[in-house]
C-alpha cells in the first residue's frame, strides 16, 4: 500500500460491509492512511458486484488534477470495474481466474501484483 501511495496512486476501498467496520479494520491494520475513503452497500443501495456499485466507486475516487482518474483493480471483474481505463490484477490461482477478462498482469501475491500494475504504461 505505500509504494502505491508513493507512486501517486489513490485509492478508495469498496465494501459489502458497513463503512464503519472496514474504517475500524483499516485503522487496526495501519492501512486507514492510505485509503482515501470507503464506499459501502448502505452508500450505493446495493451490494457487490453489479457494475453500477464499481461505477459509484470510480465517481467517488478522487480524480488527479488535469488527470483521467485511471485506476487499477485487484481481483475483480474488469467490465465490472468500468471498462478500458482500469487495469486488472490478481494473484497467480485466485478465485476469479478465468471467469472474466484475464488479468493485464498476475503475481505470487498482491504485492507483486501492485508493483506489476504500477509498471504497466496508462491504458489506452
Amino acid at each position: 500500500m505505500r509504494e502505491p501511495a508513493e507512486g501517486g496512486v489513490r485509492k478508495i476501498c469498496l465494501t459489502n460491509g458497513s463503512a464503519q467496520t472496514t474504517s475500524a479494520f483499516l485503522q487496526r491494520t495501519g492501512l486507514e492512511a492510505y485509503i482515501e475513503r470507503v464506499v459501502s452497500p448502505a452508500e450505493v443501495k446495493s451490494w457487490k458486484p453489479p457494475a453500477r456499485v464499481y461505477h459509484h466507486g470510480r465517481t467517488r475516487r478522487a480524480r488527479t488534477p488535469g488527470g483521467a482518474g485511471r485506476g487499477a483493480c485487484l481481483g475483480l471483474p474488469r467490465r465490472q470495474a468500468g471498462g478500458a481505463d482500469h487495469r486488472m490484477g490478481e494473484p497467480a490461482g485466485g478465485p476469479l481466474r478465468g471467469l472474466f477478462i484475464p488479468a493485464d498482469v498476475t503475481g505470487t501475491d498482491l504485492v507483486e501484483v501492485a508493483h506489476r500494475l504500477l509498471a504497466l504504461p496508462p491504458a489506452p
